[in-house]
């Protein structure tokens, strides 16, 4: 038998199963079958044969939803997050796209206080229908420089030099006191103090000089013999006369980098270090007033959307 023969014969087999096999694909038609979900969701799916190796004809199930979005103009639903700069853009892009339904939500952490709008939220009642909540608007509170500056100086001690570069620095956030300013006209009234002006603030910055005069004085109890012994230390300025520093004074800056400005009340302290004086400014409740401010913002895009509110985070 020569070379050519012996080759038919032994790729004979081959060839009749690579045959058999290309038959038993071809007699496999793929279809498309309509499904209908357990919940009244109707989808399509396309069945597609195979086979595997052996000869086992297998089917799997692909959604034709794929296939059609490569066509689509538009999406099937919005979906996305925008993050918005100011109050007023957040305010304008919830009225742009919400519904009776969609629902505001307020992060009142002061680490990091943010609103955010679900505008395909879920409708409202115990049978309404549950919708993907995923179309929101968010808005992160940028705290303003001002308020990092003065929070990062409060209860710090500073030298002469450094009390007078960062009032000179920051002189226009200090505001005049008036009768008007709320708890802080209560504060000063229930701790007797006097409040600086701005010119007085500054002029304090600018150097002071202190007499500091201490005296001891023993007394005894005749009846029992117990010794009382009590120091006092007086200050006067550079003329003699009793020294009178304001025990406080008044802040207008923002909470929110551009939003409105509030009155916060600035404790004023000093002591004799030396020759020179050491100052120390502590703002006086000031996370009271951080609050204020967040709630005053949810209460502005409350009212500017006409859409509930709720204190805490979507689901």
């Amino acid at each position: 038998m020569s070379d050519q023969q012996n080759n038919q014969t032994v790729n004979e087999p081959n060839i009749a199963s690579g045959i058999g096999e290309l038959a038993q694909r071809a007699a496999i038609v793929p279809s498309i079958e309509t499904v209908d979900s357990p919940d009244g969701v109707t989808g399509q799916f396309v069945i597609v044969p195979t086979v595997e190796t052996g000869g086992r004809a297998t089917v799997r199930l692909e959604s034709v939803v794929k296939f059609f979005d490569e066509y689509r103009t538009r999406p099937r639903r919005r979906t996305g997050c925008a993050h918005l700069g100011d109050l007023d853009s957040l305010v304008a892009h919830v009225n742009r796209f919400k519904d009776a339904d969609s629902v505001i939500f307020a992060d009142t952490n002061r680490e990091h206080p943010a609103i955010a709008a679900v505008l395909d939220y879920h409708r409202s009642g115990a049978t309404g229908d549950p919708r993907f909540g995923q179309h929101r608007s968010h808005y992160a509170f940028p705290v303003a420089d001002e308020w990092k500056v003065w929070t990062d100086a409060s209860g710090e001690e500073m030298s002469q030099s450094m009390f007078a570069e960062f009032i000179e620095s920051h002189i226009v956030d200090v505001v005049e006191f008036t009768p008007e300013c709320g708890s802080a006209a209560l504060f000063a009234e229930k701790c007797g103090l006097t409040f600086a002006t701005p010119a007085q603030v500054l002029e304090l910055s600018r150097g002071l000089s202190v007499n500091v005069e201490g005296k001891l004085a023993a007394t005894v109890n005749l009846q029992n013999g117990v010794k009382q012994i009590q120091f006092t230390e007086s200050h006067t300025g550079e003329n003699g006369a009793p020294l009178k520093v304001p025990g406080a004074f008044l802040i207008g800056i923002p909470v929110f980098r551009a939003e409105a400005r509030y009155r916060v009340c600035v404790r004023l302290r000093y002591r004799k270090q030396g020759p020179s004086l050491v100052w120390i400014m502590e703002l006086w409740r000031h996370e009271e007033v951080f609050d204020a401010a967040i709630r005053d913002a949810c209460e502005k895009v409350k009212t500017a959307t006409a859409l509930p509110l709720l204190v805490g985070t979507p689901e």
